[in-house]
């Protein structure tokens, strides 16, 4: 089966649509937030050691976009982890002083 090719004025009417379609989204989004986008903005904030963001599968993939994008702004470390893995523990005598 061929693939149909399409005109440039096709491709741009595409392209609108898709744009407008996600501009809509989001301004659906933005009529949603509440209370708790705030409250979750305030903790983020008080955070004063390490922030750890995690995901698996897309959801980790944009996890470690908001860990990266986060990290600037906030100037706290931040760190990505997988669910599957564990950071390895300190050694004893390190936990211990």
């Amino acid at each position: 089966m061929a693939s149909k090719i399409l005109s440039v004025d096709e491709v741009l009417n595409r392209g609108r649509e898709v744009i407008q379609a996600e501009a809509e989204a989001l301004n659906q989004l933005a009529l949603l937030l509440d209370g708790a986008f705030s409250d979750a903005c305030s903790a983020i904030t008080r955070v004063r050691r390490q922030l750890v963001v995690t995901g698996m599968g897309k959801s980790g993939h944009i996890a470690r976009k908001v860990a990266c994008n986060l990290s600037p702004p906030l100037a706290r470390q931040r760190i990505y982890v997988h669910p599957s893995e564990r950071r390895p523990r300190r050694p004893w005598h390190a936990r211990h002083r």
